[in-house]
C-alpha cells in the first residue's frame, strides 16, 4: 500500500468517526417519512377560531369583553387560552398592579377538576374580601359561560394551594359559583 492509501482510508476513518459523533450527541438527526408519522399527522388535534366572553368586576358591576380565541379539542388548552386572555384583560383595564402569569392548568383523571397555578396571587392582600371573592368569581363566570366541562377549579401559586387572609384556597372552588 502506498502513502496515498493510508492518507485516503485515515481521512475517510477520521470523516466518519466525526460523522458518528455528530450523529450520537444529536448534531445531526435523520427523519424518515414513516407510515406511523403520516398517520398521526393526520389525525392531529384539529383547531378552529372561537368568541369567548371574558368578565371581571369593575365600578361595582359586572363587565364583558368578547375576544377571539383558538379553541382546542382538549379542554386543558381551552382552560389555559382563556386564563391568559382573562388576565391580560385584567391587566389592561388595571386590576392587576403586577403582572400575574399562569403557570399551568393540569385537569384531574375525572376532566371535572382543574388545577390552574399562577406565578403569584392574583388578588389583591391590602383589599377587601369582597373585592377579592369577585375576582375569582369572574375567572369561574368566564369558565361557566363559555362552556367548558368542568365542575370544580383548584387555584394555586407556583403549584402549592394559593393564601389569603380572607378567603379559603385549601378546597377546590366549584365553577357554579356562589352568585
Amino acid at each position: 500500500m502506498t502513502h496515498k492509501s493510508y492518507a485516503l482510508i485515515s481521512a475517510l476513518t477520521f470523516l466518519l468517526g466525526l460523522f458518528t459523533y455528530a450523529y450520537l450527541n444529536h448534531w445531526i438527526v435523520f427523519r424518515f417519512p414513516s407510515r406511523a408519522h403520516q398517520e398521526q399527522s393526520q389525525a392531529a388535534p384539529s383547531t378552529s377560531k372561537k368568541k369567548v366572553s371574558l368578565f371581571f368586576w369593575k365600578h361595582d358591576q359586572w363587565r364583558k369583553e368578547t375576544t377571539q380565541l383558538t379553541w382546542y379539542q382538549e379542554p386543558d388548552k381551552n382552560i389555559e387560552s382563556i386564563t391568559k386572555a382573562w388576565l391580560g384583560v385584567l391587566e389592561d383595564e388595571g386590576l392587576i398592579t403586577t403582572p400575574v402569569r399562569l403557570q399551568s392548568v393540569l385537569l384531574a383523571p375525572s376532566k371535572s377538576h382543574a388545577y390552574i397555578s399562577f406565578d403569584r396571587n392574583l388578588l389583591p392582600q391590602d383589599g377587601p374580601t369582597y373585592e377579592k371573592w369577585l375576582r375569582i368569581e369572574a375567572l369561574l363566570k368566564t369558565i361557566r359561560e363559555n362552556d367548558i366541562p368542568l365542575t370544580h377549579i383548584q387555584f394555586l401559586v407556583d403549584h402549592q394551594p394559593m393564601l389569603d387572609y380572607h378567603l379559603e384556597f385549601g378546597n377546590p372552588w366549584p365553577v357554579t359559583g356562589f352568585q
